[in-house]
Protein backbone atom coordinates (compact mmCIF):
# COMPACT_ATOMS: atom_id res chain seq x y z
CA UNK A 1 0.00 0.00 0.00
CA UNK A 2 1.19 3.54 -0.99
CA UNK A 3 1.66 5.88 2.02
CA UNK A 4 -0.87 8.89 2.37
CA UNK A 5 0.91 12.08 0.39
CA UNK A 6 0.46 13.83 4.56
CA UNK A 7 2.71 16.90 3.68
CA UNK A 8 0.52 17.24 0.45
CA UNK A 9 -2.45 17.39 2.94
CA UNK A 10 -0.72 19.62 5.30
CA UNK A 11 1.49 22.54 3.61
CA UNK A 12 -1.11 22.15 -0.06
CA UNK A 13 0.18 21.85 -3.62
CA UNK A 14 0.36 23.68 -6.59
CA UNK A 15 -1.23 24.17 -9.45
CA UNK A 16 -1.33 24.81 -13.67
CA UNK A 17 -4.36 25.57 -15.64
CA UNK A 18 -4.35 23.72 -19.09
CA UNK A 19 -7.34 23.51 -21.85
CA UNK A 20 -9.82 20.45 -20.96
CA UNK A 21 -8.90 18.77 -24.39
CA UNK A 22 -10.87 15.27 -23.51
CA UNK A 23 -14.08 14.05 -25.87
CA UNK A 24 -17.42 15.21 -24.40
CA UNK A 25 -18.24 12.08 -22.35
CA UNK A 26 -16.07 12.69 -19.38
CA UNK A 27 -18.48 10.84 -16.87
CA UNK A 28 -18.14 7.94 -18.76
CA UNK A 29 -14.79 6.33 -16.91
CA UNK A 30 -12.83 4.40 -20.00
CA UNK A 31 -9.73 3.25 -21.31
CA UNK A 32 -8.73 6.30 -23.17
CA UNK A 33 -7.07 8.09 -20.48
CA UNK A 34 -4.35 10.38 -22.87
CA UNK A 35 -5.30 13.41 -22.30
CA UNK A 36 -5.71 13.44 -18.97
CA UNK A 37 -1.89 11.59 -18.66
CA UNK A 38 -1.10 14.72 -21.22
CA UNK A 39 -2.02 17.17 -18.98
CA UNK A 40 -0.46 15.66 -15.46
CA UNK A 41 2.58 15.53 -17.64
CA UNK A 42 2.52 19.23 -18.59
CA UNK A 43 1.67 20.00 -14.97
CA UNK A 44 4.60 17.94 -13.56
CA UNK A 45 6.98 20.05 -16.39
CA UNK A 46 5.96 23.27 -14.78
CA UNK A 47 7.03 21.99 -11.46
CA UNK A 48 3.21 21.46 -9.98
CA UNK A 49 1.06 18.59 -8.45
CA UNK A 50 -2.34 18.91 -10.55
CA UNK A 51 -3.40 20.67 -13.89
CA UNK A 52 -7.01 21.95 -13.58
CA UNK A 53 -8.70 22.15 -16.82
CA UNK A 54 -11.15 24.11 -18.44
CA UNK A 55 -13.08 24.76 -21.28
CA UNK A 56 -13.76 27.88 -22.89
CA UNK A 57 -13.02 29.35 -19.39
CA UNK A 58 -15.44 27.00 -17.37
CA UNK A 59 -13.39 25.01 -14.59
CA UNK A 60 -14.29 21.38 -15.71
CA UNK A 61 -12.17 19.08 -13.33
CA UNK A 62 -8.48 18.15 -12.52
CA UNK A 63 -6.61 15.64 -14.73
CA UNK A 64 -6.47 12.87 -12.16
CA UNK A 65 -8.75 14.88 -9.45
CA UNK A 66 -12.49 16.65 -8.80
CA UNK A 67 -11.68 20.71 -8.24
CA UNK A 68 -13.67 22.59 -6.04
CA UNK A 69 -13.28 25.62 -4.32
CA UNK A 70 -14.22 27.74 -1.25
CA UNK A 71 -15.59 31.57 -1.36
CA UNK A 72 -17.00 33.34 1.77
CA UNK A 73 -18.09 30.06 3.41
CA UNK A 74 -19.85 28.43 0.34
CA UNK A 75 -18.29 24.82 -1.45
CA UNK A 76 -18.14 25.49 -5.03
CA UNK A 77 -18.19 22.51 -7.14
CA UNK A 78 -18.94 21.26 -10.41
CA UNK A 79 -22.54 19.83 -11.04
CA UNK A 80 -22.06 16.17 -11.93
CA UNK A 81 -22.61 15.97 -16.11
CA UNK A 82 -20.84 14.52 -18.84
CA UNK A 83 -17.85 17.19 -18.65
CA UNK A 84 -17.26 15.78 -15.07
CA UNK A 85 -17.02 12.69 -13.39
CA UNK A 86 -18.65 11.84 -10.13
CA UNK A 87 -15.40 10.92 -7.97
CA UNK A 88 -16.42 8.79 -4.89
CA UNK A 89 -14.19 10.96 -2.98
CA UNK A 90 -15.74 13.99 -4.19
CA UNK A 91 -19.54 12.53 -2.86
CA UNK A 92 -17.77 11.69 0.82
CA UNK A 93 -16.44 15.31 0.68
CA UNK A 94 -19.73 16.41 -0.15
CA UNK A 95 -21.16 14.35 2.91
CA UNK A 96 -18.47 15.85 4.84
CA UNK A 97 -19.25 19.58 3.68
CA UNK A 98 -22.90 19.15 5.40
CA UNK A 99 -22.00 17.78 8.14
CA UNK A 100 -19.61 20.75 9.17
CA UNK A 101 -22.93 22.90 7.65
CA UNK A 102 -20.74 24.38 4.84
CA UNK A 103 -23.13 25.48 2.28
CA UNK A 104 -22.92 23.39 -1.19
CA UNK A 105 -23.56 24.95 -4.71
CA UNK A 106 -22.94 22.44 -7.51
CA UNK A 107 -22.64 24.84 -10.23
CA UNK A 108 -19.87 25.40 -12.72
CA UNK A 109 -17.47 27.96 -11.85
CA UNK A 110 -14.72 30.30 -14.28
CA UNK A 111 -11.25 30.49 -14.30
CA UNK A 112 -12.24 34.18 -13.14
CA UNK A 113 -13.82 33.10 -10.33
CA UNK A 114 -11.01 30.76 -9.52
CA UNK A 115 -9.25 32.90 -9.38
CA UNK A 116 -10.78 34.87 -6.51
CA UNK A 117 -11.70 32.45 -4.46
CA UNK A 118 -10.08 31.66 -0.90
CA UNK A 119 -10.03 28.20 -1.23
CA UNK A 120 -9.39 25.80 -4.17
CA UNK A 121 -9.31 21.91 -2.88
CA UNK A 122 -9.17 19.02 -5.58
CA UNK A 123 -10.27 15.25 -4.46
CA UNK A 124 -9.76 11.89 -5.84
CA UNK A 125 -8.64 8.52 -3.97
CA UNK A 126 -5.23 9.09 -3.58
CA UNK A 127 -5.28 13.00 -2.91
CA UNK A 128 -8.03 12.63 -0.30
CA UNK A 129 -9.08 16.51 0.34
CA UNK A 130 -5.74 18.26 -1.10
CA UNK A 131 -5.57 22.44 -0.43
CA UNK A 132 -4.44 23.96 -3.69
CA UNK A 133 -2.28 26.73 -2.22
CA UNK A 134 -0.96 28.53 -5.77
CA UNK A 135 -2.61 28.29 -9.28
CA UNK A 136 -0.07 29.30 -12.48
CA UNK A 137 2.26 31.32 -10.08
CA UNK A 138 -1.04 33.08 -8.09
CA UNK A 139 -1.65 32.58 -4.64
CA UNK A 140 -4.82 31.05 -3.42
CA UNK A 141 -6.03 32.98 -0.52
CA UNK A 142 -3.26 33.46 2.04
CA UNK A 143 -1.05 30.81 0.57
CA UNK A 144 -1.70 28.43 3.12
CA UNK A 145 -4.48 25.58 4.14
CA UNK A 146 -7.75 27.47 4.69
CA UNK A 147 -10.09 26.88 7.20
CA UNK A 148 -12.95 25.08 6.01
CA UNK A 149 -10.57 22.63 4.00
CA UNK A 150 -8.76 21.58 7.59
CA UNK A 151 -12.57 21.38 8.96
CA UNK A 152 -13.54 19.41 5.71
CA UNK A 153 -9.61 17.23 6.06
CA UNK A 154 -10.94 16.56 9.49
CA UNK A 155 -14.30 15.27 8.87
CA UNK A 156 -13.00 12.82 6.14
CA UNK A 157 -10.52 11.82 8.18
CA UNK A 158 -12.73 10.70 10.86
CA UNK A 159 -14.72 8.48 8.49
CA UNK A 160 -10.93 6.65 7.60
CA UNK A 161 -9.90 3.36 9.87
CA UNK A 162 -7.51 4.27 12.15
CA UNK A 163 -5.39 1.71 10.80
CA UNK A 164 -5.05 3.77 7.46
CA UNK A 165 -4.66 6.84 9.08
CA UNK A 166 -0.87 6.92 10.62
Amino acid sequence: MKPRPLANFEHGVKATVLDDIRWLRCDIKTLNLLSPVLAKQEAYKKGCYEAISHRDGVVTEGSSSNVHAIKDGVLYTHSVENMTLNGITRSVMLECAKEISLLVKEEAFTLEQLSTMNEVIITSTTSEITPVIEIDDQVVGTGKPGEWTRKLQNQFNSKIPTTIRA
